[in-house]
């Protein structure tokens, strides 16, 4: 794990905004603009792996789905989530609490040299903001995952990956 840039990545609020998402042109299920961001921070940061901490990582199906948008947008607008044919890893798909305790209870296993997490939810909780700060980027439910949420995780990663 020691040398892997991850992106803990959630799916609903992120990449699919609720309650009524856009369309998407191509056929995924994901509205085209939060694929876009998600498509800038991957050419900025190629080695970046995805480790889904989404709810719908506990259905295989859903995981499916996912990989399907990521296929059908990347293939129609020449995007790296055309590459993308499974997640790098799951948070934990038998154990749902808080996905601040979640994602912290993944990284006391593995070690990466730089991560975020696109998340909707307040991952700058007291317990362990310290963890988060500088690494939690807080997309708004109702948009979903914009260009600027991108620069902000591009710029993180890549301060990260300077100091290591």
């Amino acid at each position: 794990m020691a040398g892997k840039i991850l992106i803990f990545l959630d799916i609903d609020g992120v990449l699919l905004p609720f309650p009524n998402p856009p369309v998407s042109t191509c056929g995924a299920i994901f509205p085209d603009a939060t694929l876009h961001a998600l498509s800038q921070i991957l050419n900025a940061v190629p080695d970046a792996l995805l480790v889904l901490s989404s709810t719908w990582r506990a259905q295989k199906n859903m995981i499916d789905d996912i990989i399907e948008s990521f296929q059908i947008y990347g293939n129609v607008h020449d995007s790296p989530l055309a590459r993308i044919t499974e997640f790098y890893d799951l948070t934990d798909t038998s154990y749902h609490d808080e996905r601040q305790y979640e994602i912290y209870r993944y990284l006391q296993n593995n070690r990466p040299r730089a991560w975020i997490a696109l998340e909707d939810e307040d991952l700058l909780l007291e317990r362990y903001r310290n963890y988060f700060e500088g690494r939690a980027i807080a997309v708004s439910s109702p948009v979903g995952l914009t260009n600027a949420d991108a620069d902000l995780a591009i710029r993180l990663l890549q301060q990260q990956l300077a100091k290591s």
